[in-house]
């Protein structure tokens, strides 16, 4: 087994076979800062400013270099749907 060499600029520097493995990171990123969130007190407002500004900026950089897999773009799309329309209870 090759060790690992690290990441660059937040990107992994170890070009395997799947991108889906290359790109998961992305995803745990935005699971962990949405599922850290209160959802309970935050009004909606405050869930706008937070996705808008910080799990909408998590892919952007690797964006813009790569072309992202749609199954991982569709699953960070339907994280974020299921944090902003979950009730206030």
């Amino acid at each position: 087994m090759l060790a690992k060499t690290g990441k660059y600029l937040g990107i992994s520097s170890d070009w395997g076979r799947s991108k889906h493995d290359m790109f998961a990171w992305i995803l745990g990123r935005v699971n962990a800062k949405l599922d850290g969130w209160k959802k309970s007190l935050t009004s909606k407002g405050g869930k706008e400013i937070l996705i808008k500004s910080v799990v909408q900026a998590i892919p952007q950089y690797t964006m813009s270099i790569f072309k992202i897999l749609i199954l991982l773009r569709k699953s960070i799309e339907k994280k974020i749907a299921r944090f902003w329309w979950q009730t206030n209870s």
